[in-house]
């Protein structure tokens, strides 16, 4: 994934330049997003278990020293996610094993009245009909540890 800069304050017009490339000592590292948490800087993206075989796609989260550097190794780097329900998988409920189910695209939203941090993803796959959306909400302090995100195994939230 690489980094680019915005010289200016509106994004539509300013002149964006390369800043850095974004090392996730991942293989695969697509869609990434960061956030900022009043912990820290953390960066979720979809990734692989291992660094070159690990299919399917899961979400994971790295911490980061600035927008553009992260200061986990890959050792550190959590799994927040994998595409465990049938709705996930693609085609529906296909082992879990297999090369097509994902968890991609995750954005960050909060909830304004109660401050609430939920991670929307893309799951399944792009190019079939059962692509939508799942959900993780930040339920303790430490992103980093998988035990503070609950996921909602209930469906997708949108389609």
């Amino acid at each position: 994934m690489f980094v680019l800069e915005g010289r200016g304050s509106d994004p539509w017009t300013v002149d964006f330049a390369y800043k850095a490339q974004l090392d996730t000592y991942d293989q695969f590292a697509i869609d990434g997003t960061y956030f900022q948490h009043e912990s820290g800087l953390y960066h979720i993206y979809s990734c692989w278990y291992r660094q070159f075989d690990g299919w399917p796609a899961n979400l994971c989260i790295a911490k980061m020293t600035n927008p553009w550097t992260i200061s986990s190794n890959f050792s550190e780097r959590q799994i927040l996610s994998v595409p465990s329900n049938v709705w996930e998988k693609t085609p529906y409920d296909r082992p879990f094993n297999d090369r097509l189910s994902s968890n991609e695209g995750p954005q960050k939203l909060t909830n304004p009245s109660t401050g609430q941090t939920f991670v929307i993803y893309s799951a399944a796959r792009s190019d079939n009909r059962n692509y939508c959306q799942g959900q993780l909400e930040l339920v303790g302090d430490d992103p980093m540890n998988v035990q503070d995100w609950r996921k909602n195994n209930e469906g997708c939230v949108f389609y």
